[in-house]
């Protein structure tokens, strides 16, 4: 079933929200290439908004590629975008992006507008975060969905090949790592900090003894002065 593959895949492993091809925020929970994937789409969505005068005010599609999809959300040059495996299905990513599109204009308004890249990074990341967890390992995410009768709207969603994104002969290979990245990144920062802890620790204790060894050789050659020195 639809809910079964969902549960069984890796769900959305990165979002993006972008004034045409300018980022203003993005959260990924894997370490991968798709970035550059995403500048491509990103690209070619603020071209046909250049183009077209008469494009439509919301545009939805999916890009595949290999085993994942792009999904996007256009509302003129703000776009919302998220890269799923692809038997994760369709009705949870375009979900997750229709909830994303309304907590970012709730938060932000029109602000988006003249906004540098990045500039919500800070932000809106924890809430990009905390929605791609809900979308992806929430099965309420699912029935949500259902209640509003959007499922079979999803299905009429056009679906297209990435190779219509990229220049012609431009090949890309897609690579997602299948760790964790911000596990794989807090694990690597606590090992750091670990072995400077060490570091540090034996670097004052090292100066701890030789501060002692100095402090007793002097307090011995006081002594020995105001003694009158050796006596043979």
């Amino acid at each position: 079933s639809t809910d079964m593959a969902a549960a069984e895949s890796e769900g959305i492993v990165y979002a993006v929200v972008a004034r045409g091809s300018t980022i203003l925020c993005d959260q990924a929970t894997k370490a991968g290439n798709f970035q550059t994937v995403t500048e491509r789409i990103l690209e070619k969505v603020a071209e046909e908004n250049r183009v077209s005068a008469s494009a439509p005010s919301e545009r939805r599609m999916s890009y595949l590629y290999d085993s994942y999809a792009f999904h996007f959300v256009a509302s003129g040059e703000l776009v919302f975008l998220c890269l799923a495996a692809q038997d994760f299905g369709r009705t949870r990513p375009f979900a997750f992006l229709a909830d994303l599109q309304n907590r970012f204009l709730a938060t932000y308004g029109r602000k988006w507008q003249t906004a540098s890249k990045r500039e919500m990074q800070s932000g809106f990341k924890r809430v990009l975060e905390k929605q791609m967890d809900y979308f992806s390992n929430n099965p309420n995410a699912d029935r949500i969905r259902k209640v509003r009768g959007e499922i079979e709207e999803v299905k009429n969603i056009m679906t297209d090949n990435i190779d219509k994104v990229l220049a012609r002969g431009e090949k890309i290979s897609l690579l997602v790592e299948k760790t964790d990245a911000l596990q794989t990144n807090a694990t690597s920062f606590r090992q750091r900090s670990t072995t400077l802890r060490k570091h540090m620790c034996v670097k004052s204790m090292k100066l701890t003894i030789i501060l002692i060894v100095i402090a007793n050789v002097a307090i011995f050659i006081i002594v020995l002065i105001a003694c009158g020195g050796f006596s043979f």
